[in-house]
């Protein structure tokens, strides 16, 4: 029988060896958590990909909707960078619920839609997931596929309904985030789509300033040919010329 130490569980988690951690269980390990942010061995398998793990756990009785610090479930490690789609299939098909929110209010599609994972994206929304679910920051998938220039996704989320004009409790929209991050391609559809380019968020700051900040050059002739205003002001009296 296995030796068990504090770490133990995880690291033969970790690994996938499912002999280890069912010899360490029997030995008396525990299935609490062992990190500071709460990181359970059921989340550790998840992300890494190991099913027989994870099944295993399940059939320990470790429930899918316990959560992390954060208040991230197995499920959302799973879908961590989109890798582990065999493991997030047994998870929704096991009762994994894909609208759980954390403590940021985001569900798991947000992940998948960062992660640029269209066809999780997809399966998420089939399985519950609400497209247009809002985070404590007003923030939603849509901005974030956006924000990492995931147009297909984007586009995707459009065609479902979801609002491109959806604005951050800092007032910015997908625009916003597609400019900042030097989207070209992106930003030119959702201008294209009838974003606003002049639209100000709370500071007074639009989507050609960022743009400039960043010394995203291609995308400045983008928006100015699509309307942006150089001579628009933030609440500072700045006007795009100068973020340079």
């Amino acid at each position: 029988m296995a030796s068990y130490t504090p770490d133990a569980l995880m690291t033969a988690v970790r690994q996938g060896n499912l002999i280890q951690v069912q010899s360490l269980l029997a030995a008396g390990a525990s299935l609490q958590p062992f990190h500071p942010n709460g990181l359970r061995p059921l989340m550790l398998a998840a992300e890494g990909g190991h099913l027989a793990v994870v099944k295993y756990l399940y059939h320990q009785g470790v429930s899918l909707s316990q959560t992390d610090q954060e208040g991230n479930t197995a499920l959302f490690w799973a879908a961590l960078r989109g890798r582990q789609e065999v493991v997030v299939q047994w998870l929704l098909e096991t009762g994994a619920r894909a609208d759980h929110l954390n403590q940021r209010a985001e569900s798991v599609l947000f992940r998948a839609a960062f992660f640029g994972d269209l066809a999780l994206v997809k399966k998420l929304v089939d399985a519950g997931a609400y497209i247009s679910q809002r985070s404590t920051t007003g923030w939603t998938a849509l901005m974030d596929a956006a924000a990492e220039g995931h147009l297909d996704i984007v586009q995707w989320f459009a065609q479902q309904g979801d609002s491109l004009n959806a604005q951050t409790h800092e007032e910015e929209t997908a625009l916003y985030r597609a400019a900042e991050e030097g989207h070209t391609q992106t930003v030119q559809w959702l201008l294209e789509a009838g974003c606003d380019p002049c639209h100000q968020n709370c500071r007074g700051e639009t989507p050609l300033m960022l743009a400039v900040g960043r010394g995203h050059t291609d995308l400045v002739a983008c928006l100015l040919a699509h309307g942006a205003d150089p001579e628009q002001r933030n609440g500072d009296g700045q006007r795009a010329q100068d973020y340079r």
